[in-house]
C-alpha cells in the first residue's frame, strides 16, 4: 500500500487536520489560557502568602496591646504607691505585705488587675531613712511568686529627716515629717 492509500485508510493526517481548519503547523491557540492560568496561579499564591503575614501581624498587635497594658497598669500601681509610701509612715518589713493603692487586694485599670507587694527597710541614722521594694504583678499571682519574679520592681529611697535635720518619720507622721527628699534608685520591667 502507498502512502497516500494508508492515509485514506487511517484518516487525514493531524497536519492535514489543520490545513483543513485554517490553523498553521504552527499555531498557538492554547498558549494564551494556559499563560493565563499560570499568572492566576501565581496571584493566587502570592494572595495566600500575604493574608499569612498579615494574619500573624493583627496577632502580634493583639498581644502587644495587651502587654503594653499590663505594663501601663503596673506602672500606674506603683507610682500611686509611692506617692502613698513617701508621706506615711509604714513599719520595717521582712516579709512583703500588700500595699496595692486603695488598699483592695488589687488596681484594675485598662481591664488589668495588679496588686503591689512591698518590703521596708528602716535605718534612722542613713541619709536613706527607709528604702521600700515595691513589686508588682498581676493580681492572679501569689505574693511570694510576684516578689521573686515581679513585672516590674521599683526600690524607692526616703529622706525623713526634716527641714531642722530631725528624724520625725513615726506612726503620727505628716508631709513635713516624712518623705522630705525621694530618689527613685531602681526601675525595673521584667
Amino acid at each position: 500500500m502507498s502512502a497516500v492509500e494508508s492515509s485514506s485508510v487511517l484518516g487525514p493526517s493531524t497536519s492535514q487536520r489543520r490545513r483543513r481548519n485554517g490553523a498553521t503547523p504552527d499555531d498557538d491557540r492554547g498558549a494564551a489560557l494556559l499563560i493565563a492560568l499560570a499568572f492566576l496561579f501565581v496571584a493566587g499564591l502570592l494572595v495566600y502568602v500575604l493574608i499569612g503575614w498579615v494574619g500573624n501581624s493583627v496577632m502580634q498587635t493583639a498581644k502587644f496591646r495587651t502587654v503594653s497594658s499590663i505594663e501601663y497598669a503596673t506602672s500606674a500601681a506603683v507610682q500611686l504607691e509611692i506617692q502613698n509610701v513617701r508621706y506615711n509612715y509604714h513599719a520595717a518589713t521582712a516579709s512583703p505585705y500588700n500595699c496595692t493603692p486603695g488598699g483592695g487586694s488589687s488596681f484594675t485599670l485598662n481591664s488589668q488587675s495588679v496588686s503591689v507587694w512591698c518590703t521596708v527597710v528602716i535605718n534612722p541614722y542613713s541619709a536613706a531613712t527607709r528604702v521600700v521594694t515595691m513589686s508588682s504583678c498581676l493580681s492572679s499571682v501569689a505574693s511570694a511568686t510576684c516578689v521573686a519574679s515581679p513585672y516590674l520592681q521599683a526600690v524607692v529611697s526616703f529622706d525623713d529627716y526634716s527641714f531642722a535635720d530631725q528624724y520625725g518619720c513615726t506612726s503620727t507622721s505628716n508631709q513635713t515629717t516624712c518623705g522630705t527628699t525621694m530618689a527613685l534608685t531602681s526601675w525595673i520591667i521584667g
